[in-house]
Formats: structure tokens, sequence, C-alpha cells
């Protein structure tokens, strides 16, 4: 009897360890844990990408292209000023001659353009470009002069450009008086002072001579002298330095032969000299201005042509050149033309 007892104490010690090992055994799964963060953090990403994407698509402007490029400003070159005629026509309408032009223009905002028409000036101001501007020239047949000025805000012009034009098509008449009397001699006399701008070595200018008639061409005498400038740095040696030139001009062609007088023109260290003088195609008026390397070849000049032939008025359009020592030239001319 008590090894039977023994027995059972023993298989019930053995049932017991097999509840307490079954109680402590649960289910772990690390691994399914694990895939599903990776799997949101994926969508998170996505949906980022995605947001980003249709931000940049539907909002270009947030980009601004005209900002500092990697910390620099950005900066953008001024247009310069120009002023151009690109076309004129010349028609016959009633009893005259109307002319129109097509300018083309840039400048300041509050820049405009004002049109001459055969020596008179137009009263209407311009603002926009291209424009045309029209006005009537008279009911002769030939070439009609319209120009045209760039005014600045101030009402001062500093531009200005001119194109000459025939006018033709004016209905036949029948002759009844005389026939037109050959062309006469005109003499008429001006002068100017050529200088350069402010303090730069560059300056220009328009002279304008007005006829009784129209002109056919002119004979073209003058004589030019240096003066000392309102700067004591420029014109110390260049003044009083004298020459003379004579040419013709008409509608075709214009030359001119320059002939500068005894000076020390290469500065007083190379003592006086008589340069030779030279013939200028295509110039009405030139002169060779002071130059230290005057006698290796002169640099510095003044220059200007002749236009408006057929016309009542002609234009001289001159350029000032000198870097150093810029002297104020005065400038004469005589005129010998033939007008109809």
């Amino acid at each position: 009897m008590p090894r039977k007892k023994g027995i059972k104490v023993k298989k019930r010690v053995a049932s017991k360890t097999n509840k307490r090992s079954k109680r402590h055994v649960k289910s772990h799964h690390p691994d399914i844990v694990h895939s599903s963060f990776v799997k949101f953090l994926m969508y998170i990403i996505l949906f980022l990408i995605m947001a980003l994407a249709l931000l940049i698509f539907f909002s270009p402007t947030l980009v601004d292209f005209s900002g500092p490029v990697n910390g620099d400003q950005v900066t953008y070159e001024s247009v310069e000023p120009f002023l151009k005629i690109n076309n004129a026509v010349c028609t016959w309408e009633e009893d005259n001659f109307n002319l129109c032009a097509n300018v083309n223009w840039d400048g300041a905002s509050d820049d405009y353009v004002k049109c001459s028409f055969a020596g008179t000036m137009d009263d209407q101001k311009l603002f926009s470009s291209p424009v045309t501007c029209c006005g009537e020239v008279g009911d002769e047949e030939g070439v009609s002069l319209v120009r045209s000025f760039l005014h600045n805000g101030n009402g001062e012009v500093y531009l200005d450009e001119g194109l000459s034009v025939v006018c033709t098509g004016k209905p036949k008449k029948e002759v009844t008086g005389l026939l037109p009397s050959s062309p006469e001699v005109y003499e008429t006399s001006f002068w100017f002072i050529a200088e350069a701008a402010g303090d730069t070595s560059r300056g220009k200018g328009v002279e304008y001579i007005d006829f009784p008639a129209r002109v056919k061409s002119c004979n073209v005498a003058g004589s030019w002298v240096t003066k000392g400038t309102s700067s004591e740095s420029h014109g110390a040696y260049c003044v009083g330095a004298e020459g003379e030139f004579y040419g013709n001009a008409n509608l075709f062609g214009q030359v001119v032969f320059s002939d500068p007088d005894l000076f020390w023109w290469a500065g007083q260290s190379k003592h006086f000299i008589d340069p030779e003088g030279m013939v200028h195609e295509g110039e009405g008026m030139f002169m060779y201005l002071c130059d230290d390397l005057y006698t290796t070849g002169p640099r510095h000049y003044i220059d200007g042509r002749f236009s408006g032939f057929q016309t009542n008025q002609l234009a001289l359009d001159w350029n000032y050149f000198s870097n150093y020592p810029r002297p104020d030239v005065t400038i004469s001319v005589n005129l010998e033309c033939e007008i109809y």
C-alpha cells in the first residue's frame, strides 16, 4: 500500500509541471510589427512627394526668377536711347504734297519725339514708338526733308535724324507763263562754337541755315581757331591754332579740303609744324585738332556733313572728338549756293 501512494504523488507533480510550462509559453511576432512600421513610413514619404510635385506644378510663380542668384543681385542693362527714321512717303493730296515718315525710337519714360517738314517744326509731341508723323511740304515737286527730334522731359533735344524724300505725282497743268529761270546764286555766312559735352571727350550739334528758295548745290569755305576752356587742365597749349577748309556739296555728295596753319599741333616740346592739307571725301567740313601724336597720325578732329538739298533749309551735323587737350573751337562758314 505505501508503494501505490508514492506513485500517485509523482504523477501529480508531473502534471503540475506540464501545466506551468504551458501557462508560460506565449506567441511573439516581431517580424510582423517591423514590416507594418516600414509600410507606414513608405506611405508617408509617397504622400509628401506627391504633395510637393503638385505644389510645384500648380504654383510656378513661387520661384522668383528675377531675384538674387547665388546671393548676387540680378541687374539688367538699360536700353541705349536711339532715334531712326525707317522710311518716308510723299504723296499729292488736293493742292499740296503730304510727307509721312515712320519713326522708331527709345528713351526715358518722359521723352518724346517731334517732327519737322521742310524746315517747319510740328508742335505735336509723339510719345509712342514706332510712330508715324505727317506734314505738308508745299506744292512743288522735288526733294523734301523730314527731320525727327528726340526731346527729354525738359524739352531739350539730344538726338535727331533726317531723311530726304522725292515728291512726285503733281497733276500737270498747261503752261501759260514763262518757264522758270536758271538757278541764281545766294551767299550766306554763319559761325558756331564746337566743344566737348561736359567733362567728356565728345560733343555734337546741328546748325540750320535758311534760304529764300530751294538749294541745288553749295561751294563751302571756312576757317577754325582754337581757344581755351573753362578748365585749367585742358587746352593749356592748344590756344590759337588755326586752319582753313574749302569744298562743295550737293544732293549726291560732298568733299572738303582741310589745311591747318603753322602751329605746335603736337605740343610745345615738338615746336611749330605746318601739316599738309588733306582731302576728306563724304565730308562738308573737317579739321584736325591738337594731339601729342599729331606727327605720327592725328586722332582728334571735328567733322560735319550737310543735308537738306532741294529744300529751303540746310542742316550741318557736326561731331567733336578730343581726349586732350579738348579746346573749344570757333568755326566760321561761308556758303555760295545755287538756289531756284
